[in-house]
């Protein structure tokens, strides 16, 4: 009986190696473990003979992969991070609804911006509705008794109007406010903290 051993080396650079685990699996995680990437590589049958074309074709498709995760990662790094599933972390400095106390920016760049600080992490944002509701659910502690701005997202209309997009500050306009355990209002005018989610 003949046995046939094929041993092939391939060497990926260490560089590409830490980029692939380091944003592989954290995406895994992120994605429940649940997704399982698809390669288009070329299974071999037992005694099969190896071809060229066949290997190429498999570490084309690999590179590729990588190049794309590579490239997933840098997009990742310039343009922050949104956490998902969020819950209450901390809140701002006092501003009227123009956020132009917290000197970052008015619109929800400006609140995500002191935001990241606040709660130390660049996927740090502020709160929506839906955020606060699940922090209270489930027992996050909001300290919020003159209430804090939060993002309702539905700036058409006068009564839970986001302020604009978070750039008017007038007497005129409403801004959602959270209040402990509840969403409530208040005029863009007035000096309230950012709700801040992680």
């Amino acid at each position: 009986m003949k046995i046939k051993m094929y041993v092939i080396d391939l060497e990926i650079r260490r560089r590409t190696k830490k980029r692939a685990l380091l944003v592989g699996i954290p995406l895994a995680v992120l994605l429940g473990g649940s997704a399982v990437l698809y390669a288009n590589v070329e299974d071999f049958e037992p005694g099969e003979q190896l071809s060229a074309g066949k290997m190429n074709a498999n570490f084309h498709d690999l590179q590729d992969r990588i190049a794309s995760l590579e490239s997933f990662e840098q997009r990742a790094e310039h343009t922050g991070s949104y956490s998902l599933g969020a819950t209450y972390c901390g809140k701002t400095a006092l501003t009227p609804g123009n956020l132009s106390s917290l000197n970052l920016g008015p619109y929800y760049y400006g609140a995500k911006a002191a935001c990241e600080i606040q709660c130390g992490s660049t996927s740090a944002h502020m709160c929506t509705g839906e955020e606060l509701a699940r922090s209270v659910t489930v027992g996050v502690n909001i300290p919020s008794a003159n209430g804090l701005w939060f993002s309702n997202t539905a700036a058409g209309t006068t009564f839970y109007g986001d302020c604009a997009g978070f750039t008017d500050a007038d007497v005129s306009n409403n801004g959602p406010l959270w209040d402990l355990v509840r969403p409530t209002t208040m005029t863009c005018n007035q000096l309230r903290g950012v709700a801040c989610c992680n």
